[in-house]
């Protein structure tokens, strides 16, 4: 949030609408993975886990490109991919070292069928969409990221007067 505030103060918007298909399917990304996972509780492969083991963080890359597509600022793409890296590469690894100790040669088993983070392109099957919660959408927290979204659109808009 910090990341967009601070670019919303420091560049003047163009609002170039390519942006919107990114950030649509970045926060729909997010939605669909966190009404899927169970942290900490059960190894979650289903929904967009049957595609990429790590959709919520891709999810946040995609709608990021959104935003700095959307304002045009190639600068804030640079500053935000710099940022990506050092902060979720390390992320994800440190993940990935904790659910193969928790989850052992289960997780070894999926974590060779399916990509990190670039999605596998298959067909959906009817399981990639069943036990889809909202509950669990609600509490893994992601209205927040919604939330921070419509925030931003809002600030975006006073501040364009």
């Amino acid at each position: 949030m910090l990341f967009l505030l601070g670019l919303l103060l420091t560049v003047k918007p163009v609002w170039n609408l390519l942006g919107v298909p990114f950030l649509l399917l970045g926060n729909g990304l997010r939605a669909w993975a966190a009404g899927y996972i169970h942290k900490d509780r059960h190894l979650t492969t289903t929904g967009p886990y049957a595609f990429c083991r790590h959709p919520l963080y891709l999810g946040t890359f995609l709608s990021m490109v959104g935003i700095c597509l959307l304002i045009g600022s190639w600068r804030a793409g640079v500053i935000f991919t710099l940022i990506f890296i050092a902060v979720y590469i390390p992320t994800i690894r440190q993940e990935e070292t904790f659910m193969a100790r928790a989850y052992g040669e289960s997780y070894n088993e999926y974590k060779s069928k399916v990509p990190a983070f670039s999605p596998k392109i298959r067909m959906a099957k009817a399981e990639d969409f069943r036990n889809w919660s909202w509950k669990r959408l609600l509490l893994n927290e992601e209205h927040l990221t919604w939330a921070a979204l419509i925030i931003f659109f809002l600030l975006a808009l006073w501040l364009k007067r």
